[in-house]
């Protein structure tokens, strides 16, 4: 999905992290190749988030900057063992626990922390559980954007949480009419990797992308239709 940089006034963690990528990419439901980022500017960064910069939204920025950075230098260059990455960021993953534990993460923080651990292949039980218990209650917090990368991000780690995943389908139907092209591509790929055919969500992305498919990207068209083939799922108009 299209992440947006969702923290401002960076802080020096902040800022070493984001020196290590040239740009944020939308990741979706397209494949992508990964390599690690250099593990020694990784543990850089994480030894300089110091006592007082450690705030959710210097956590939640650094992981998602270095995530941004492993996906960006491992395009195309086959893929890396992603328990040696969750190593290096350990201090990072285990602020981030209790951030998620003590509700001290707003949603974008959580939806942003659960899409770099998926880029950077790191299923660290903890924290996803920890994410998922947070993100629930507050469900009505997240936007179009973060419902989708939160749905992608558990389902490309292979997390089946049953309350979160009706969750994220109740306020998806809600605010159906707010997501773009990517949003439902993306919402519809999360659900068939966990199969789970979700008729009234499968129903409402089907009549909300009609309304836009002409001007949508084939790739787009192609993981839409994947995710409704794989699920067995015919819409009926």
């Amino acid at each position: 999905p299209a992440q947006q940089s969702p923290h401002s006034a960076p802080s020096a963690s902040r800022r070493a992290a984001w020196s290590l990528s040239d740009e944020v990419e939308p990741v979706g439901a397209r494949p992508c190749g990964t390599t690690a980022v250099g593990r020694s500017a990784v543990r850089e960064v994480s030894a300089r988030l110091l006592p007082d910069e450690c705030s959710p939204a210097s956590v939640a920025g650094a992981l998602h900057s270095l995530a941004s950075a492993h996906r960006r230098r491992g395009r195309g260059r086959g893929s890396d063992d992603g328990g040696a990455l969750c190593a290096e960021v350990a201090a990072l993953t285990e602020r981030a626990v209790t951030f998620a534990q003590t509700r001290a993460f707003r949603a974008q923080e959580l939806a942003s922390t659960a899409w770099a651990l998926a880029v950077m292949q790191c299923s660290h039980a903890p924290l996803l559980a920890a994410i998922s218990s947070a993100a629930i209650p507050t469900r009505c917090e997240f936007n179009a954007q973060g419902l989708a990368n939160m749905a992608w991000a558990m389902a490309k780690l292979r997390e089946s949480d049953e309350h979160l995943i009706a969750a994220i389908s109740s306020e998806a139907r809600a605010r159906i009419c707010n997501f773009k092209a990517q949003e439902l591509t993306t919402t519809a790929w999360s659900f068939a990797t966990w199969r789970c055919a979700d008729a009234p969500l499968l129903d409402a992305i089907a009549s909300q992308a009609l309304r836009s498919m002409p001007t949508w990207r084939p790739q787009d068209l192609a993981n839409t239709a994947w995710s409704f083939a794989t699920l067995r799922y015919q819409h009926q108009p």
